[in-house]
């Protein structure tokens, strides 16, 4: 049954992807410039989505963090307010419409916290950046995990940072629009003062729990490669990020 549950939602995915290359407009947010081969690209200033127009969410987030640019996102302080991406159709955007009374949150997938200035962190309000979340995994061990990507930015110099939602079945869906509720998130950090990289996966439920995965056995989980500048090998065992995150239960996946 999950099986069946996964080709069908893949099937869905693909159907909505206008596939990601080498050639994107915003290169600089991947590990040696490769995208992964899902989703309608969306480059913004510092961020870019792969969004599925059919699920109406997006698939991955990319960002390039520094120890500068979270170094200048610390000194910023405030939020922005959510806002409809207009590079979308109507009938493939969500809205605020579709999060009244859900029961779940707007989360961002590249954390407005990151960006070191207003016009990038206003971009991470975008509807095109916002899956629907538990209020508390977002708040508690989510929040900690993006807290503790831009502790290890600023430890080790540089980070590319892919964050997604996890997708298994099409059982639940919020609004009007039909916005795709995930079971859970993924975040992959690349370390390239290290050379080193990591994956975790949190359940969108209460309590939330983490635990770090392999890339290998995340790629089987979402149905396509998150980071294909990435060698077999290392996809292959769960790898370590020194302090990366530190709600994470290690694990054997």
């Amino acid at each position: 049954m999950f099986q069946q549950k996964l080709i069908a939602i893949m099937g869905l995915i693909y159907a909505s992807a206008s596939l990601a290359c080498a050639s994107t407009q915003c290169p600089q947010f991947f590990l040696k410039a490769e995208v992964p081969r899902v989703g309608y690209v969306l480059c913004n200033d510092a961020y870019a989505v792969g969004y599925s127009t059919t699920l109406k969410v997006p698939l991955w987030a990319a960002e390039h963090l520094t120890d500068e640019s979270v170094t200048r996102a610390q000194s910023l302080h405030g939020r922005g307010k959510f806002f409809v991406d207009n590079r979308l159709s109507v009938d493939n955007a969500s809205s605020k419409m579709d999060y009244r009374a859900s029961g779940y949150v707007r989360g961002h997938m590249v954390p407005s916290g990151d960006m070191q200035d207003w016009q990038t962190r206003n971009q991470t309000y975008l509807y095109s950046n916002i899956v629907p979340q538990d209020a508390s995994m977002n708040s508690g061990p989510w929040n900690q995990v993006e807290q503790d990507t831009r502790q290890a930015a600023l430890n080790d110099g540089e980070l590319y940072v892919i964050t997604g939602p996890i997708l298994p079945s099409l059982s639940e869906t919020i609004g009007p629009d039909k916005i795709t509720v995930p079971t859970g998130l993924f975040k992959v950090v690349y370390d390239a003062m290290d050379d080193t990289s990591a994956a975790i996966m949190c359940n969108n439920d209460t309590p939330a729990q983490c635990h770090q995965i392999s890339l290998e056995s995340l790629q089987n989980l979402i149905g396509f490669d998150p980071v294909p500048g990435l060698s077999e090998y290392e996809k292959i065992i769960p790898l370590v990020v020194e302090g990366w995150p530190k709600v994470v239960r290690r694990s054997h996946y």
